[in-house]
């Protein structure tokens, strides 16, 4: 496991190839473990698979996708989550590799799903008021998610008031659309008030804390802002030494 925790941390930094060693290491121990670690050896699969990705090594990264998708049998929430991880890493190679209409469809589809099943939950709601008529049909798809996500929002904000998990993570996911339509601006202050709700939870020194403001660092990178950006990622990179 700590082999496993810190290539967590080579992958926080980029240095994929260090990440690589360790999360091979992990599965060489799991591995000799099978009944008890069985979760363990997939995920490793999956992360090999995905710092193979970062390494630019397509090929190795498929390969261990498909050791993952053999064992993978999806019966838990977390195996789910594995397979659906393994997926896009799939596809992104197969994008890397030239075939960037299957990477495109990919996520036009789940962004399609994602749009049918919250309209589900707010049946009669126009999710199509304010869209920018200049907008590409495909960033339309992402302010049509952005309106239902507030939807979304405001239900949890009726239901359980202004401090709370779910709330965080509204902010959040609310975040990272805006971010998917270009608005970086907009996202940073959904981060921002997803950091406001953490903080009042959990404190300071938590790892939902330490994953917002690697949030936040990204949205900095996205706008252009590489001081923002590296500012932020030191500060998630402290609380996360602190709890590791």
């Amino acid at each position: 496991h700590m082999y496993y925790r810190l290539a967590n941390y080579f992958v926080r930094v980029y240095d994929y190839k260090g990440a690589l060693e360790c999360n091979e290491n992990a599965l060489a121990i799991f591995q000799k473990f099978p009944d008890d670690c069985a979760i363990n050896i997939l995920d490793s699969y999956a992360c090999i698979a995905d710092c193979y990705l970062g390494l630019g090594k397509f090929t190795e990264a498929i390969h261990y996708v498909k050791e993952a998708q053999k064992i993978n049998k999806e019966e838990t929430n977390e195996e789910i989550f594995i397979a659906e991880k393994c997926e896009m890493i799939f596809v992104a190679c197969l994008s890397a590799m030239g075939n960037h209409e299957v990477f495109a469809d990919y996520f036009n589809q789940s962004v399609e799903k994602e749009i049918l099943d919250l309209s589900k939950q707010f049946p009669g709601y126009d999710f199509n008021a304010d869209i920018p008529e200049n907008a590409l049909e495909e960033t339309k798809r992402y302010y049509r998610l952005v309106k239902l996500k507030e939807a979304v929002l405001k239900r949890d904000k009726e239901k359980h008031g202004p401090i709370h998990p779910d709330i965080m993570h509204d902010y959040k996911e609310l975040g990272n659309t805006w971010l998917s339509c270009g608005e970086q601006d907009k996202a940073i202050q959904c981060f921002e008030n997803a950091l406001n709700v953490a903080l009042e939870i959990y404190g300071e020194v938590d790892r939902n804390v330490y994953e917002i403001y690697e949030e936040i660092a990204n949205a900095y990178r996205s706008s252009g802002d590489l001081e923002k950006s590296i500012e932020f990622f030191l500060k998630s990179m402290e609380i996360y030494q602190k709890l590791h």
